[in-house]
């Protein structure tokens, strides 16, 4: 019987999700669009397009839907186009 062994990997701790976000160009907007939360957004879009103009960047958005969208149309008297 012929026994070998696996070369032994280092275990890292996987990256925080910030990073991870980062490292991949991935804007992530998962809140409202107050204005502190736009003035990060467009910081960080300012940001990656001075690191690399070539690359492009991705804009994620976490949201809940359309309801609230149509109620607050409605409600103003608006389209929701």
């Amino acid at each position: 019987m012929t026994s070998f062994s696996l070369p032994l990997r280092r275990e890292q701790p996987p990256p925080d999700l910030a990073s991870y976000l980062y490292k991949n160009r991935i804007v992530y907007l998962g809140m409202s669009l107050v204005p502190s939360v736009t003035e990060l957004i467009l910081a960080e879009f300012l940001y990656l397009q001075y690191e690399d103009e070539q690359k492009p960047i991705y804009l994620y958005i976490n949201s809940t839907g359309t309801t609230k969208v149509k109620l607050y149309a409605k409600h103003m008297g608006k389209s929701t186009e």
